[in-house]
């Protein structure tokens, strides 16, 4: 079993909405990140084995 699962996505609404409807609990809300260039927006859910779900979509930079 993992703990933590970080998925790349486009839209991270759209993503987020997704997962809650599958029945995923909000850890955190979606929200800005700003770091070393790079912008990014994340959210983090918790899944049905309390494994934590990391959404990310990147919006400019490069990793």
């Amino acid at each position: 079993m993992f703990r933590h699962a970080g998925i790349d996505v486009k839209d991270i609404k759209k993503a987020c909405e997704r997962v809650k409807k599958a029945g995923a609990e909000v850890v955190v809300p979606i929200r800005l990140v700003q770091t070393n260039g790079i912008e990014t927006k994340q959210a983090f859910l918790k899944g049905p084995d309390g494994e934590i779900i990391e959404l990310m979509q990147l919006i400019s930079g490069d990793f």
